[in-house]
């Protein structure tokens, strides 16, 4: 089993966009989005990535019951415009791919449909917001630029 590095963050971002890849074989612009998502939501672009990931291969911060149960943790969401930090459950998960094979589970249920229906990376990005997916409301900013950093030229 590979597991994220916690000083090597090239590694760290290459092993995930492998990982969404193998997972989302069939889906491209799917497995470039997963890919920009677990960067951003792992911490990726700093070393070491978030405990989250790190101890409990969850990439993309979904909360449940992972393959190896749950966690529980504060989080940061935002309520009405204003940030608050709340305690959630978070799936633990035995590997990295239980955490794509989630995602892909998650980006399966109608609500995504648009996702899933997104033609470029563009399309999925804003539509990712538009379903829900994240409370900030610079998602989308945020994710394009972590698309452009470590992804687009991949």
């Amino acid at each position: 089993m590979i597991c994220l590095s916690d000083t090597d963050k090239e590694f760290n971002i290459d092993l995930v966009i492998q990982t969404c890849n193998k997972v989302y074989h069939d889906e491209p612009v799917l497995a470039q989005l997963a890919a920009t998502q677990a960067i951003l939501e792992s911490g990726l672009v700093r070393t070491p990535p978030s405990n989250l990931a790190y101890y409990h291969n969850n990439l993309f911060g979904i909360k449940g019951t992972g393959t190896n149960g749950s966690i529980e943790l504060p989080t940061h969401e935002y309520v009405n415009g204003e940030m608050i930090t709340v305690g959630q459950n978070f799936a633990d998960n035995n590997t990295l791919e239980d955490s794509v094979e989630q995602h892909r589970k998650l980006m399966s249920l109608n609500r995504y449909t648009e996702v899933r229906n997104s033609v470029n990376i563009g399309d999925a990005i804003d539509a990712i917001y538009r379903c829900g997916y994240a409370t900030d409301p610079n998602y989308t900013n945020i994710l394009w630029n972590v698309y452009q950093t470590y992804i687009e030229d991949v």
